[in-house]
């Protein structure tokens, strides 16, 4: 999981900007590899980008991935969003390198909310190979790091989420 983190904070995922759009990509791309030719037996992997859409004007998107133990089961949601605010200048390490420091890992929104994004996969993968107690659906949303509606919002709207 300490790859994957790695990997997230090296994205600098500014609000706005293309580098969130690489994020998503990222996301994305990670996701659909993980889920493979399983999305037919029990994960399902919805998502919103619009290539056409300027990113300046108020884009907003989200990767939904949904793993089914039983229709009768009850759902555990988890959310995260990969977009951040830019970079302050009182760093004293590289912000988009993650650094171990007295058993510490640091690094820039490590833990807002990077972290939780690499859990989130690492959930994904750990779900791919057994059945789950429970139904469990991964919500990563974009532009959160703004005013509402975002992608969260999004995502609740067009799939009537509760």
């Amino acid at each position: 999981m300490i790859g994957e983190l790695s990997k997230l904070v090296s994205i600098d995922s500014v609000t706005w900007t293309e580098w969130e759009k690489r994020a998503h990509r990222y996301i994305y791309e990670t996701v659909s590899s993980i889920c493979g030719v399983e999305i037919s037996s029990g994960v399902t992997l919805s998502y919103s980008h619009n290539e056409e859409e300027g990113l300046l004007e108020g884009y907003k998107w989200y990767i939904i991935v949904d793993i089914f133990a039983w229709s009768d089961k009850e759902t555990v949601a988890l959310t995260g969003h990969y977009d951040v605010v830019p970079v302050s200048d009182n760093w004293s390490t590289p912000p988009f390198e993650l650094h171990e420091r007295d058993e510490k890992l640091y690094g820039r929104w490590s833990c807002d909310m990077k972290a939780g994004l690499a859990i989130m996969i690492g959930v994904l993968k750990e779900s791919i190979d057994r059945k789950p107690t429970k139904n469990i659906k991964l919500i990563f949303t974009s532009a959160e790091e703004t005013w509402q509606p975002n992608g969260l919002t999004l995502a609740i709207s067009d799939w009537h989420l509760e």
